[in-house]
């Protein structure tokens, strides 16, 4: 009865309806709406814009600057070498900044009302030649979307058939025939089974095929790598290949090199679990999240594209510097048991294996990492995961420890990156901050030693020569 009691206030408290009555009142009892002027979104890039209270997602951003509006940000994955955005009845100015000014998008806008024209934005007031604008664009990835509705849908059949991605409020799909695939595109900025239990924002129809929706391994893995020269991704990947049926390794295409190349083939040469591994590179578009808040937003929206590619039921999601200790099948066993998701121990390690950062000041002691692929998105700055509908989660905490490693190697090399432009803290804190934020502590004995028992296992890999001498230390 009270599991049933909680999972009927979870639903109730987090279901849109419930969080925009709430921000309604916050709006009106904080006197905001009498702010005329123009909002700075922080999480959206460094732009200006006109919000509309109107709208569930921009009023929780006029009442929490730090909100992000996350379907929005998901629009990155649609980029696709050029890209033009076709948007019929705009009823967002934060969706045509955000893709002009942060995604650096062209767009063809159709609204009978007058927006402001750039060599970048096309505005028409005319359905006809909004329609035939496309011939101008013939060689671009073009995207649809009908923020409004379309009237005479049938008229423009022809024209829809020539986009390559539409978003639309509205079924649409019996004006398509076969040419397309169909989705759910949540609000949250996952693409989902048409037949999928997600909050949806759009219907998604696309002539690619986007998403893997056969389950026909039970755990898969994922993981990105950017920079493969200042992490021991060697080692932590290959510490859940024993559990996991299959992994899928997202590389940057664009930052990928010959020194990169020579490390990702020694890994693949050494590796015991070469058959389970799968490559698979594209653009992680880095450079559109320079001006936002959150600069490592790309890491969420990478994980979301390896989530569509991969084809199991439950996903293990990981960073290339966290160390898993054996996950024993008497702690988790997915064939026999049904949770949503499983949330693991963190360690966070600090100049060597003697110490670990003060649980007191850390972000996180315990972290999902194991979940239902279909029923969990990636958000914010990509660290977690979150249920991509109102259902409370069935969860389970085990005891097994992650050990993360991020904060040992290449420690200068490292913060260099990190610090400078488009780094994961450029602007958000000092090096000196960073330094002091780390409250080292002396390590528990017993978690020192099956560290190092869990490492000496992987004494194959180029990662253990580079960790090895922290054993001593």
């Amino acid at each position: 009865m009270i599991i049933l009691l909680k999972k009927i206030k979870y639903y109730l408290i987090s279901n849109n309806l419930f969080v925009y009555i709430k921000n309604l009142l916050i709006f009106f009892f904080t006197l905001k709406f009498l702010n005329k002027n123009l909002y700075k979104p922080i999480t959206m890039g460094n732009f200006e814009v006109n919000l509309d209270w109107k709208n569930l997602h921009e009023i929780q951003l006029i009442n929490e600057i730090n909100y992000d509006v996350h379907y929005l940000q998901s629009l990155r994955n649609f980029l696709k070498g050029n890209t033009v955005f076709f948007i019929y009845k705009p009823k967002s100015n934060l969706l045509l900044k955000f893709l002009n000014l942060t995604l650096g998008a062209k767009i063809v806008i159709f609204s009978k009302k007058k927006n402001e024209e750039s060599k970048s934005i096309s505005f028409l007031n005319n359905k006809v030649k909004f329609f035939n604008k496309l011939n101008t664009y013939r060689e671009y990835h073009k995207v649809l979307i009908l923020d409004g509705n379309l009237d005479n849908v049938s008229d423009y059949k022809s024209s829809l058939q020539k986009y390559d991605i539409i978003l639309s409020n509205k079924k649409i799909n019996h004006y398509l025939e076969n040419k397309f695939f169909n989705y759910i595109f949540d609000q949250f900025g996952k693409i989902n089974s048409i037949n999928s239990h997600s909050v949806k924002k759009y219907f998604l129809y696309s002539k690619e095929n986007l998403l893997n929706e056969n389950n026909d391994l039970k755990i898969g893995g994922i993981g990105l790598l950017k920079s493969l020269d200042i992490y021991p991704f060697d080692i932590c990947f290959e510490s859940v290949m024993d559990f996991v049926d299959e992994f899928l390794i997202g590389i940057d295409q664009n930052s990928f090199n010959k020194d990169y190349e020579i490390l990702l083939n020694n890994y693949l040469k050494q590796s015991k679990y070469k058959q389970k591994i799968k490559i698979i590179f594209f653009d992680f578009k880095t450079k559109t999240t320079d001006n936002i808040h959150a600069h490592g937003r790309w890491v969420a929206d990478g994980f979301n594209y390896l989530s569509t590619k991969s084809r199991s039921e439950y996903l293990l999601c990981m960073c290339a510097d966290e160390l898993f200790d054996t996950i024993n099948k008497d702690k988790i066993d997915l064939y026999k048991e049904n949770f949503d998701h499983y949330n693991l121990n963190f360690l966070h390690l600090v100049k060597n294996f003697n110490f670990i950062r003060d649980p007191q000041f850390v972000a996180y002691n315990d972290f999902m990492r194991i979940f239902k692929r279909k029923c969990y998105v990636s958000t914010d700055d990509g660290m977690g995961f979150r249920k991509n509908n109102f259902y409370r989660p069935n969860e389970q905490k085990v005891d097994i420890n992650i050990f993360h490693l991020g904060y040992m190697l290449d420690n200068k090399k490292k913060v260099k990156e990190h610090f400078s432009p488009g780094g994961l803290f450029y602007k958000l804190a000092t090096i000196k901050q960073f330094y002091k934020n780390m409250q080292p502590i002396p390590i528990n004995n017993k978690d020192k030693l099956n560290l190092i028992k869990r490492l000496n296992q992987f004494k194959y890999l180029d990662g253990y020569h580079k960790l090895k001498k922290y054993i001593y230390e």
